[in-house]
């Protein structure tokens, strides 16, 4: 459609939300096959269904409690009583620092300090980093070296059992031990990956000594009970004369090198936990219980916690999106440079324009991530579409619900329409106040001279005679285009019968002789020629244009399509240009019967007044 109003359509300024998400979620890390933090998780049922208002406010619950999550983690540095260690002095600095800014109200005061940590601490973070790399590494090759053969046996079988229960890299008891204690990447070189034994090994022995010496002077560090029997195993092994070194250092590098890291590290690091913990509480006031039934089925399937429906993949996306553009205000410094995912991902999409058409078939979720695309200098979003065209019950139902999200909206009508003639743009507007009790604004450009083509209505149960009754219809479009088939369209609800009326068609004499062929548009994706007579599934039909539209049998729609029933055909009849025609199992369903007098019977042959 873009390329016949001559407007660029590329890869670059063109995308389809559903493909669009699948980059973003991966370009943030929100999934991957590790599971951390989260696994894709596909459903034919919807998680969410509200609209943008209670979006809004779900916004500020989750903005509150990560912030809250922040705090707390910052409340435990400030809590932290500091021996004679070498880094006393700078971390008691820390501390006064943090203090001052709890609790916290608002992300960017948080931003700006530890933007701060992040050059006066460099120089002690890696220092601290090495010195406590350098003894790990020795006394855990130390204690490699001197294992017994018995001791070896018995540890590699049971690494073997932890590998084979996880499934993955480590299992998930210690995943959710990392999760409660610190973030996984501070102790990076004590993860295992399950592929070397010895190297495993090495990193098992760093992190049971790690914690069990923490634990000596920690109260926030406890050694899980199923390592206490490789400690007490290894006990003739381990140098505890070297605990209360390890201790000083593992205690700056949990606490206080995450905040010395800079708040791109800190700050964005925790926006997934907290995710993860409010989907187990928050999350819980926004959605209905048939909802709250399906997220505890998906928080439940192991490893426990990491599935993530699609309606929230597009949620922790906009989390996502929201964070970045805070830090772009905040520190455009750091959000220029930093290789965080967030930031870097947020930095190559972000577009000083953006255009959302049929705006009305996304949810408000969706919306709202189109938008925080965006450039935050310019918050420039045109949203296009027609609310009456929507094609689900999951999107907006009025404009004025966008102001909650950007205040300063402007709505603007369109109210000429230049496709349509004035017969078929009343039906459409017939159905348009039977919805919403008022009239709406748009009128046909061009004058009703009362000659225009009118609909037909065929009503029969019986398949054939549909069939042949369309056949002759179509005839009698090629008679009246002068032997030239025109743009012609059938629509039907369901892919599985575009088959069966194609090749009925394709079959019937009238179409052979006049060497007319029917085609099935499978998914909407082949879309064919004008030159055939294309059958279409109506859900793939917006953005087309037809001189010719021919429904089928709209009284055998889904009870699920029911209560959207005069949008679908609404948005049919908005394809058609000059001729329409409906086809009925019965009768006219009763959402539909506004315009059902204006319709008839018989052929447009039999109107010897058209100028068509």
């Amino acid at each position: 459609a873009m390329s016949d109003e001559k407007l660029d359509a590329t890869s670059e300024t063109v995308r389809v939300w559903d493909d669009h998400r699948i980059m973003l979620i991966n370009s943030f890390g929100h999934i991957n096959s590790k599971g951390k933090p989260f696994l894709n998780y596909k459903s034919a049922h919807p998680l969410f269904d509200f609209q943008m208002k209670k979006l809004v406010n779900l916004i500020g619950a989750f903005e509150t409690h990560y912030l809250n999550a922040l705090s707390a983690k910052l409340n435990k540095i400030i809590e932290l009583t500091l021996g004679n260690y070498e880094w006393k002095k700078s971390g008691e600095s820390i501390q006064r620092d943090i203090q001052n800014i709890i609790p916290l109200k608002t992300f960017e005061k948080l931003i700006l300090l530890l933007n701060g940590f992040s050059s006066s601490y460099q120089a002690l973070r890696l220092q601290i980093d090495k010195e406590y790399k350098d003894l790990m590494t020795g006394i855990a090759n130390n204690i490699q070296s001197r294992l017994t053969d018995e001791d070896k046996v018995w540890l590699k079988s049971l690494l073997s059992e932890r590998k084979n229960k996880g499934g993955s890299q480590i299992t998930q008891e210690i995943e959710d031990d990392l999760d409660d204690e610190e973030d996984e990447d501070i102790f990076e070189d004590e993860l295992e990956d399950g592929k070397k034994y010895e190297v495993d090994l090495n990193r098992v022995l760093k992190r049971l000594i790690r914690i069990d010496a923490l634990s000596r002077i920690d109260k926030n560090t406890r050694l899980p009970k199923r390592d206490i029997p490789i400690i007490d195993r290894l006990k003739t092994y381990i140098q505890e004369d070297k605990y209360a070194l390890i201790a000083e250092k593992a205690l700056f590098i949990k606490y206080f090198k995450p905040v010395a890291l800079g708040a791109d590290r800190f700050v964005l690091n925790q926006l997934t936990k907290s995710y993860k913990d409010f989907r187990k509480t928050g999350l819980n006031k926004f959605i209905d219980a048939k909802s709250k039934k399906l997220l505890n089925d998906i928080i439940s399937i192991k490893p426990s916690n990491r599935r993530i429906h699609e309606d929230e993949q597009d949620l922790v996306i906009l989390f996502s999106l929201r964070i970045a553009r805070i830090f772009n205000n905040a520190t455009p410094t750091l959000f220029r440079d930093s290789d965080h995912p967030y930031l870097a991902t947020y930095r190559s999409t972000m577009k000083a324009i953006v255009a959302i058409d049929e705006a009305t078939d996304f949810t408000p979720i969706q919306i709202a991530c189109m938008s925080h695309l965006s450039h935050p200098r310019y918050n420039s979003v045109t949203l296009c579409g027609d609310i009456m065209q929507q094609m689900n019950n999951r999107g907006m139902t009025a404009w004025d619900d966008y102001k909650a999200l950007f205040s300063k909206t402007e709505i603007h009508n369109l109210y000429k329409s230049y496709r349509q003639t004035p017969t078929l743009l009343n039906l459409a507007s017939e159905l348009y106040k039977n919805r919403y009790g008022r009239s709406p604004e748009f009128i046909a450009a061009a004058p009703s001279i009362g000659k225009d083509p009118i609909p037909l209505i065929y009503s029969n149960p019986d398949f054939e005679e549909k069939i042949d009754w369309i056949a002759k219809r179509i005839e009698e479009l090629y008679v009246l285009y002068e032997r030239i088939i025109p743009n012609i369209a059938i629509f039907v609800r369901d892919e599985s019968s575009l088959v069966s009326i194609a090749d009925s068609l394709n079959k019937h004499e009238r179409m052979i002789d006049n060497n007319i062929v029917a085609m099935a548009c499978r998914d909407g994706r082949d879309i064919g020629s004008a030159e055939k007579v294309r059958i279409f599934n109506i859900e793939y039909i917006k953005g087309m244009e037809f001189e010719s539209v021919f429904f089928i049998d709209v009284d055998t729609y889904s009870a699920h399509d029911e209560h959207i029933l005069d949008k679908l055909v609404y948005v049919g009849i908005s394809r058609a240009t000059y001729y329409l025609a409906i086809t009925l199992m019965n009768k006219m369903p009763d959402i539909l019967k506004p315009i059902e007098h204006l319709f008839r019977e018989g052929g447009w042959l039999d109107d010897n007044d058209s100028d068509y």
